[in-house]
């Protein structure tokens, strides 16, 4: 847009005169607003989920650092893995009676 332009639209708007109010104005804005702040959606569990997803998948990432660590230091401690140990237990365990 051009200067002159520019400057004849806010001539213009300058020279309008304002709309008159109704004289409950006032009282219908705070009825829309009493009536917004009341009506709040509903939250579902899927809602709750996916507000709390962040925080879910670090925790699960977490658990899993914590296994796979606590995998990695047994094996370096007990010497077999765990498959092997279990195998080992539950054959004596099943055996123990004969």
């Amino acid at each position: 847009m051009s200067d002159a332009r520019l400057k004849r639209l806010f001539s213009a708007a300058r020279r309008a005169q304002p709309e008159a109010l109704p004289e409950d104005f006032p009282a219908r804005v705070m009825a829309t607003v009493r009536r917004e702040a009341g009506a709040q959606p509903a939250r579902t569990v899927l809602d709750e989920l996916d507000r709390l997803f962040p925080r879910l998948a670090w925790t699960a990432v977490l658990v899993m650092a914590l296994c796979l660590a606590g995998d990695l230091g047994h094996s370096l401690v007990a010497g077999p893995d765990l498959a092997d140990g279990a195998t080992q237990w539950l054959e004596q365990w099943l055996f123990a009676g004969s």
